[in-house]
């Protein structure tokens, strides 16, 4: 239901029908509310398991593996960095990427870091540049910190 939050607090109650279909099928929600509803659509979530219990969600983007990840602050954002040298803004809540992928062009990213105030990301790459990013309001070219000899392994805000 959370992909579903800003459809429900806009609109008639009739959207909690269209959302029942995507979801959880062991969700609370849907098992108290799907019997008494009639003809809902059957809908395969892609990227939603259980793992101990729990529901688990997969964000698919990139095309390497992934090498860091890091929370913003507040929890709502996931940034990852990939061997396809770029970092995704995943937004947790709707579990989809919040802003287009960051490309700097330095090669595998290897660290993400997010600052206290969830204005800007920093990674660290294989070729040794750092970047940080401004992913507020408005996306800007990242500033860019050369001069390490090796790959940068680990970034973090003070």
């Amino acid at each position: 239901m959370a992909s579903s939050h800003d459809a429900i607090e806009r609109s008639a109650p009739h959207i909690y029908l269209s959302a029942l279909s995507f979801t959880d099928k062991s969700s609370v929600i849907y098992q108290r509310f799907a019997p008494h509803c009639t003809s809902i659509i059957q809908v395969d979530l892609f990227g939603i398991d259980h793992h101990a219990g729990s529901a688990v969600m997969t964000l698919a983007g990139h095309g390497g593996p992934v090498r860091s990840v890091a929370y913003s602050v507040d929890g709502r954002l996931l940034a990852s960095g990939s061997d396809d040298g770029s970092v995704r803004i995943w937004d947790i809540q709707a579990g989809e990427e919040a802003l287009s992928p960051l490309r700097s062009g330095d090669g595998e990213v290897l660290t993400v870091d997010f600052a206290r105030n969830n204005c800007w990301v920093a990674t660290g790459t294989a070729s040794g540049t750092v970047c940080v990013w401004n992913v507020g309001l408005t996306r800007a070219n990242p500033r860019r910190f050369n001069g390490h000899s090796g790959s940068v392994n680990s970034v973090a805000f003070s």
